[in-house]
């Protein structure tokens, strides 16, 4: 028998956050680089420490790294800091609707429901965001209310590691109520202590050979766009572009060698590899990173399919068909520049990025060891060795998972520690020592990201295309300028600013496919970032900067559905492989990676056989309480046929009604297909639905009290899917 050879397996942890400084005021709009910074940053390298066989490579930002320094060195004016600071006697009324909004946004069940008191300030708050509905709440809190909310929202942040270990905040989190200034201020020169050690801590591991650390394009820029905008139709022909072409790869290069330069400075060594951003690449950007002295980037495996003009199927477990394709790594080569490239697995990361947050850590990882051995049984007789990579955000998922994700991680990394046939490598070590000393090349780099191989977050949509028409008129003009009648350090700083509205984090919370409590901070930092570049040059800024690009539009999907369940209808959540597949929209994330305040419906499954529709909602509810007693959930399906679901949540027939010529909802049906208990599962036929195959659904669901709307899911827009055809299972898996 062949001997048994280990699977190689490279974690990349992306560190990102955008850039929430204020151009004009020099005060950080937004606080989660600090917050992201005391819970995660530095607790994702520190627990590394417990396990020396664990390798990885962690993928930092020079935008974060840039904002960790103005933190580290006091140069940060955070807004968060100041209302924090502030005595509630001197916060205005418009000051206590801001931290009434925002000192919730935090997962409701992992951050907030543990502790009492901070529970009761969110009851005491309600559901309700409204303005006008915050500003009447302000009547009801008092200004010790203010205090503690103050403190609690600042104190939830901190990683559980630190609200065990250390004293102080021990103490403040078991004290529970009647905080003073005193307090505030210990917690925030906490946090700043906490972040000035997390650039130092990757520093030392780096240099110790446990982790690699790698860095994207300066401001997270989509570098195959910013090359060229026209880029976006190799994978979408159809797509509308913006009225005026975008061409600059020398911004490109700016972002590229800038962030070397920061990396360099920072970590005293040159970098080896990149995570572009957003896994987005395109041959053009193959020269630009390699005269930088890159030596390897990733990307997604559907970006690897398209390059070989191969499908990569995978069967009804997940698992590829032919697995050694992906679990390798290439070389690619464009104008005589070349570069070595691996592939995420894109199954993998999600199950960590996406799914395993609500099973039990157990189950989580051996759920997870489980595919990692399978996959090293079905490679092992192949030859050759063969590398996994698992590449996912590093901060944005933990908050979903109990105790931050220690738990998980803590017993994954203590499997992978103690099993040889596991081993966990940096990017540069596996093509060091483990790889082929000549990579298989591919025939072409498809221009792609991890998401669906296209770049249809970033352009395409109306508001997209509108910013990015405005960031063209902007740097045209700042490109005509004089530079003799400018002074030569505003120049410089307008030509900052079109770099770091350049970076793709406005155009992932622009369009139809991504929303956050935050969208109105995005859509005036970047409109106030473009405007001070007119400012700057002493050209009157354009009226359109003015007006907000958001409009109303269809909210995308956190994941699709990826084959056919058939559900048990029981409202218990009793088997987890049977929604495994299914689609998922989390509410609590708003379709995004930012924060959301706390919902009453929490996530949606959807998904199919050949002729049902399933759904499946989580929500924030006892479903046995007197509180559900007059509550009733409306699915509403907007396409193909308008047609409404009522689900009363008493238990009796569900009944589906259809919309008349007049615009009256008319009775057509009921069922009894509907089980409510710890979720809310529901089995609804097509044909009673009027679908046929191939049909879009668009829906949306409603949850009302007396008649009267809580909540509506998505806020914005519509969750799609498409009803599967006869063939399903024979085309499906192709990516």
């Amino acid at each position: 028998m062949p001997k048994t050879k280990p699977l190689y397996i490279a974690f990349v942890w992306h560190h990102h956050q955008p850039y929430y400084k204020d151009l004009t005021t020099g005060e950080y709009i937004l606080p989660w680089v600090r917050m992201h910074g005391i819970k995660d940053y530095y607790d994702m390298a520190a627990i590394l420490k417990e396990y020396p066989n664990v390798r990885q490579t962690f993928n930092f930002t020079p935008v974060l790294i840039e904002q960790i320094n103005d933190y580290t060195n006091g140069k940060a004016q955070d807004r968060f800091i100041r209302l924090t600071l502030k005595d509630p006697s001197e916060l205005t009324q418009d000051e206590q609707a801001l931290i009434l909004y925002n000192c919730f946004i935090a997962n409701r069940d992992n951050m907030i429901m543990p502790y009492p008191r901070y529970a009761e300030l969110l009851s005491k708050r309600g559901h309700s965001t409204m303005r006008e509905d915050l500003l009447e709440v302000t009547k009801r809190f008092s200004e010790q209310d203010f205090n503690d909310l103050q403190v609690w929202f600042n104190l939830v942040w901190f990683d559980p590691t630190f609200q065990a270990e250390d004293g102080e905040i021990r103490r403040l989190i078991q004290k529970g109520r009647g905080y003073t200034q005193d307090d505030k201020e210990l917690i925030i020169a906490k946090q700043i202590e906490i972040t000035s050690r997390i650039l130092p801590l990757y520093k030392e591991m780096q240099e110790q050979g446990q982790i690699e650390i790698t860095l994207s394009p300066y401001y997270h820029p989509i570098l195959p766009l910013i090359c060229d905008t026209d880029s976006a139709k190799i994978a979408m022909p159809d797509v509308p572009l913006p009225k005026n072409r975008f061409t600059h790869p020398e911004d490109a290069y700016w972002h590229v060698y800038e962030g070397v330069r920061l990396y360099e400075a920072t970590f005293g060594t040159k970098p080896r590899g990149m995570w572009p951003s957003e896994g987005a690449v395109s041959e053009e950007i193959i020269p630009i990173i390699a005269r930088a002295g890159i030596q390897w980037i990733a990307s997604d495996e559907w970006v690897l399919a398209k390059s070989r003009d191969i499908e990569l199927k995978r069967d009804a477990n997940g698992y590829l068909c032919e697995p050694e394709i992906l679990y390798q790594p290439y070389s690619v080569e464009y104008e005589g520049y070349s570069l070595n490239i691996i592939f995420r697995d894109h199954f993998l990361s999600d199950l960590i990025g996406f799914r395993y947050s609500s099973w039990s850590p157990k189950d989580a990882v051996s759920d997870f060891l489980h595919r990692l051995r399978r996959i090293r049984d079905m490679v092992n007789p192949l030859g050759g060795n063969h590398l996994v990579s698992i590449i996912l955000d590093g901060e944005n998922a933990w908050e979903y998972y109990p105790n931050d994700g220690a738990d998980f991680l803590n017993l994954l990394y203590q499997n992978l520690n103690d099993d040889p046939a596991i081993q966990a490598v940096t990017v540069e070590e596996y093509l060091e020592h483990h790889s082929a000393k000549i990579l298989p090349s591919l025939p072409k780099l498809f221009p792609g990201s991890w998401i669906n191989h296209d770049f249809a977050v970033w352009i395409g949509g109306e508001e997209d295309n509108l910013a990015w028409d405005y960031l063209k008129q902007a740097r045209d003009a700042l490109y005509k300028v004089n530079a003799d009648e400018i002074d030569a350090e505003k120049i410089h700083q307008a030509w900052r600013g079109i770099y770091i509205c350049e970076g793709s984090d406005w155009w992932w919370w622009y369009g139809d496919d991504r929303s956050s409590p935050n969208d109105a901070d995005f859509d005036f930092m970047f409109r106030n970032n473009l405007s001070r570049v007119y400012e700057l040059i002493d050209e009157e800024i354009p009226v359109h900067l003015y007006e907000s690009i958001c409009k109303e539009t269809i909210v995308g999907l956190s994941l699709a559905p990826k084959g056919l369940i058939s559900p048990d209808i029981d409202g218990f959540d009793s088997n987890y492989y049977e929604w495994l597949l299914a689609g998922l929209y989390d509410a609590s994330r708003g379709g995004g990676t930012m924060h959301r305040a706390e919902n009453i419906i929490r996530r949606i499954y959807y998904g199919f056989d050949l002729k049902t529709l399933y759904l499946r909602l989580d929500t924030n509810l006892s479903m046995k309480s007197d509180d559900v007693v007059n509550l009733e959930l409306e699915i509403i399906i907007l396409k193909p046929h308008l047609t409404k679901i009522t689900v009363p949540f008493t238990g009796a027939r569900v009944i589906i009604s259809t919309a008349d010529k007049d615009g009256h909802w008319r009775e057509v049906k009921r069922i009894s297909d509907v089980a409510i208990n710890k979720i809310v599962e529901l089995a609804v036929s097509f044909q009673d639905l009027k679908v046929k195959a191939n049909d879009k659904l668009e829906f949306m669901t409603r949850l009302t009290e007396k008649g009267l709307e809580l909540e509506r899911c998505p806020v914005r827009g519509a969750i799609s899917v498409f009803a599967p055809p006869e063939d399903y299972e024979r085309i499906f898996w192709p990516l």
